[in-house]
Order: C-alpha cells, then structure tokens, then sequence
C-alpha cells in the first residue's frame, strides 16, 4: 500500500467513534532459540505509550513462543478488535510473525472490522524491513528504537488531519513510486524516556519460573567498536546514554511490589564509563538502591553487564580504585553477579573483534570481581572465520587457566556475524546473503582444521545441545548463591561437566588436526566424547528419578526420551506433559554454519 492510501486508510475507527486509539503490541519469539534473558521491548513500549498519551490510548501485551500461540493470541486480539498492531520481533521470530500478520489481517472485512496500521518492529526488521514488507505491503516497519515513532504513529489515528507518514522518522513502508521509502533516522534522547515499562507479563514471568525479571537503565555501549556488535548501527552511531535513573526506579519499585527480588539490569553496558562524572552517577544510584531494598523484606538483589576495561585498566590505577568502590557500594546495595565479555584468550582473536582489551586487563577485570567476591558470567567466542588452530589452543589453555567454565558453560560458541555488524559488513562484501529469520551470515572457516574441529564439535553437540541447555536454564534459576536451591546447584555441576567434555574434544582435535594420521585421531576424539555425553545423560536419568529435578511440565522427560535410548521414567516420577506443549518450551542452539 503506498502512502496516499495509507492516508486514507489511517482515517481510523477511533476518530469516527471520538474514543482512544486501541493497540496491541504482541512480541514473537521463536520455540527453536531459547535465551535466558527475556527480551521487553514489547513491555518498554507498552509503558511508554500509556505515560506519553495517557487516555488517548488503551494498549495490551501479549506473548508469542510458538506456532501453536499464534491462533490463540491472533484470536484474543481480533476480538479486541485494535486499530493498530505493533509485532516485537525477536531472533528466530521472523516466520512466527508473519504468520501472526496474516491472520490478524485475514477476514476483517467479514466482521465489520479492520486494522488501521500494522507495524514491525525491532532488530531484524529494522535490517531487513523488505522481508515484512514484501509480505503485508500495507505495513509500516519502525527502524531502531521505537518510541517517539511509535507515539507519533498512534496520534496520526487520532488526527482527522493526519501527518504525512513520510514526515514521520525511522520508518519504512511502501511508497507512491512502488518503492520502500526510508524516512530520516532520528534517535530517541534517553532524556525523553521518561516512563517505565509496563508490567503486563511480569506475573506471566513468576509463574514461568526460571529467567530473570529486567529491568534498564541505559542505552547503548561506552565502547561500541566491537566488530560482531550492532548496538553502534542499531542506534545510529550513537554511544551510551543514561535513561532517566527516575524511571528505572519506578520500574524497580512496582517490580518489587509484585514480589521480584533478583533483577536484571539489561544495560549494554551498566555504568557507562569510568570518569568521575559516571562513578558520581554509580554512587547515587547504589545509594537508591539500597533505599529500594529496605522497603521490602529481604531487599533486592541483581545483576549487571560491565566492559572488562570499564572495571581494570592497568595505565590508569586511580580509576582503578574508583571503580573497585564503586562496585563495592553496588555490592553492598545487591549486586551479586557481574557479566563481562572476556570473548578470547587469543590476543589475536581479541584484535580483530575490536575488544580494545589487552589480556593483562581482562585477567585485571575477573580479579577485581573475585576479590570483591561477587558472582561472574562471562562471554566466550571459541571460533571465528579468520581464527587458526594457533587461535583455538590458546583459547583452550586460557579458558582452562583460569577456571572460566565455571563463568561459561559453552566453551564452544562460535561467532555469530550479524547483519549490522563489522564482520556482518565483511560478509556483504563476500557477496553473502543473510538468514533472515536469524539476521545472520552462515559462514564456513578460511582454515581448513578450524573447519574440521568445529564440524566435529557442532555435530556431537547437536545431538544433546537441546537437553544440556534445558539443564542449564534450570542452573540459571538464581543468580544470588543465598536463593540457590538443590535443583539449579546440581544442574549447575551438570552443564559445567558437559562444557568440559568439549573443552576436551577442542584440545584432544587441535592435536589431531595438526597430527599425522589425524582421521583416525579426530575419529577416536570423538568416539571418546560421545561416550562421556552418555554417562552424563545416565547421571541426569538418575537424578531425575530420585527427584532431584522438579521437571514439572515434563521438558527433561522429553528431551532424555529424545536422546538417550531406552529412557524410562520411574513409576513416581511426574507424568510426560504432552509433546506439542514441550516444544513450545524446547531449546535449540543455532548452528551458524553450513554443515
């Protein structure tokens, strides 16, 4: 639809019957690529509306995972009856969405009823908008952050003089030329954003069980060079901004209310810089915090992202000291986990992924958290398309040197390159299309042992990944070590014991590879661990049995009946949930390479 239709077409309902425009913001995930962080845009949004327009606008929330959903959800939406459609979507979410789309669109004329606008949104439309808008040509897909566009898209249904799509920023849409019209990018201020998200799913969220309720208090990334980063091209270039502390607190407060005590600060990087001006803004905020936490019994606890040369530079000593008692207020206020991208331990990996990080600062920046005894995560990348064999044994030796399983179960990751990003960029130069559904480039190795070692790996850990990542959401359940219970400490020494079967098949393959006779080294290495796998399966069987996994919706049952032959439940054992309702909740990892 170009935009002189879409004119005419916007003369809405809401204008005709004088009442607020009604929206549903529906986010799509997919049940094929689980995370253990719950994406809220749909939330952010949802908050931001009601503040900004208040009676004008009625919105509601609502949660897609998989194919089943989508006819229920289409189907309580369409009895709602909304003007507009706003669809979140998330990695893998692609096909979900439009198949959400085409049957919120479908039939409306039967019923008398008929959407006024049908927007897309987030990361991989704001990429790949032609992929929606070849599909639904009377879409508008919003480009970047969403909500000063957002706004002004729902005030031009409420205006009998509409203003002109095309003067509207961040958006595209089909034109009058049978083109897709880009209009002008224009960032949102964190200073604008001054309502807190809704908490529509929050009880949703409880009831779900493991994950992490999150919250924000920022924008963007103090670095943003990263070359497998989009968070600079996703936000036009723009580095980290501070959102207005007001509106996190609010957001934590209501959170509270509702019974959450541990929190997810989603920041790209929470503290935003290590001068004077950003430790003075940490201390004020530990300070809140602590006020927050006295209010409810048993305070709060949390987690944060932070660059590992945010928290250690070994030029600069005074800084140093700073941070480390900045974060100590932050300890003393809640903080209990830290994670940190330590990506490699291969000084030449860590050049071309842009870290800015010396290895002598990272190994700086994990000793500061150990010594203040707070919690860490880490991010870990084994392989990327340039690495050499040279790269992945000194990662190996690195990761084993300092203890990292314990901070990253899944030794094996390669690098994703993402639309958006340098290495992305790199791939379009090749002449290489991306996965849409993923937004990503399948890529195989320029070294051929590289090659060699990562198929071996991607294919035994296939077989399993799906089981050992269900485990390892359960180990996720908390990240404060004072609510840790039996289930999640035990699925914990689970999914560190798988991650160091394969740090071994990596080490036992970087020998074989480089070997003669290395067919029959790469063979033995990975008979030698698939027969590991297998033990540790019978562990979990056995744990199961005796309790020591809840599995109340049956997901462990399924995925053991999936991958290890011969499983049977014990008599007393919790009954299987149906199979269509486990794959809602199936976890699989994305193999970005070609087999």
């Amino acid at each position: 639809m170009n935009s002189d239709k879409a004119a005419q077409h916007l003369t809405s309902a809401a204008i005709q019957e004088r009442r607020p425009v009604s929206v549903a913001l529906i986010a799509v995930s997919s049940p094929h690529h689980y995370t253990l962080w719950n994406a809220f845009a749909a939330e952010t949004l949802a908050g931001d509306l009601r503040g900004a327009l208040g009676n004008l606008v009625r919105v509601g929330v609502y949660r897609v995972r998989s194919t089943d959903e989508i006819e229920r959800i289409a189907y309580i939406v369409k009895r709602l009856r909304p003007d507009m459609a706003a669809i979140s979507v998330e990695c893998g979410g692609v096909t979900l969405s439009l198949e959400l789309a085409e049957r919120l669109t479908s039939g409306d004329a039967s019923n008398g009823h008929c959407l006024s606008a049908l927007i897309f949104g987030g990361k991989i439309p704001t990429y790949l908008p032609d992929v929606f808008l070849n599909k639904c040509s009377s879409a508008i897909v919003v480009l970047g952050e969403g909500e000063l566009s957002l706004r002004r898209l729902v005030r031009r249904l409420l205006e009998r003089a509409p203003e002109r799509l095309e003067d509207i920023p961040n958006l595209a849409f089909w034109d009058s030329q049978e083109s897709i019209r880009r209009t002008a990018p224009e960032r949102p201020r964190c200073s604008e954003l001054t309502f807190p998200p809704s908490l529509d799913t929050v009880s949703e969220l409880i009831e779900a069980g493991p994950g992490t309720v999150l919250t924000q208090a920022s924008r963007g990334c103090s670095w943003s060079k990263c070359s497998f980063c989009t968070i600079p091209s996703f936000r036009f270039q723009e580095k980290w901004e501070p959102l207005p502390w007001s509106r996190t607190r609010k957001h934590l407060e209501a959170l509270a209310s509702l019974g959450v005590r541990e929190f997810e600060f989603c920041d790209d990087e929470f503290m935003g810089g290590r001068d004077p001006q950003h430790i003075e803004r940490i201390s004020r905020i530990a300070g809140d915090l602590e006020a927050v936490g006295r209010h409810f019994e048993s305070g709060i606890v949390f987690r944060i992202f932070l660059i590992p040369h945010t928290i250690y530079r070994h030029s600069d000593p005074a800084g140093n000291a700073a941070v480390r008692s900045a974060l100590e207020r932050l300890r003393d206020a809640g903080l209990r986990r830290v994670y940190l991208g330590v990506e490699s331990g291969s000084e030449r990996q860590l050049k071309r992924y842009c870290r800015g990080t010396p290895l002598a600062d990272v190994m700086g920046a994990l000793n500061v958290l150990r010594d203040l005894r707070l919690g860490i995560d880490c991010g870990f990348i084994m392989f990327d398309l340039l690495a050499t064999v040279d790269d992945i044994a000194q990662n190996v030796r690195f990761f084993r040197a300092n203890g990292l399983i314990v901070y990253n179960q899944w030794p094996f990751r390669p690098l994703v390159a993402n639309l958006g990003s340098r290495f992305g960029r790199m791939m379009l130069r090749r002449g290489m299309h991306p996965d849409p559904e993923y937004m990503c480039y399948r890529y195989r190795f320029n070294d051929p042992g590289v090659q060699k070692i990562f198929e071996v790996v991607d294919l035994i850990s296939s077989e399993t990944r799906s089981l050992f990542y269900t485990l390892k959401v359960i180990s996720k359940s908390h990240f404060d070590p004072g609510l840790e219970c039996r289930e999640s400490r035990r699925a914990r020494e689970v999914v560190i014991a798988n991650g160091l079967i394969y740090l071994d098949l990596i080490d036992d393959l970087v020998h074989a590879v480089t070997s003669s006779g290395a067919d029959g080294l790469v063979a033995r290495s990975a008979w030698r661990a698939r027969e590991r796998v297998q033990a540790l399966l019978v562990d979990v069987e056995h744990d199961l049995n005796r309790g020591v996994f809840r599995d109340p919706h049956g997901r462990l049952r399924y995925e053991l009946s999936e991958h290890r032959p011969g499983f049977r439940a014990t008599p007393h054992a919790a009954p299987v949930a149906r199979r269509d309702a486990i794959e809602r909740t199936a976890t699989h990892s994305l193999t970005i390479l070609d087999p």
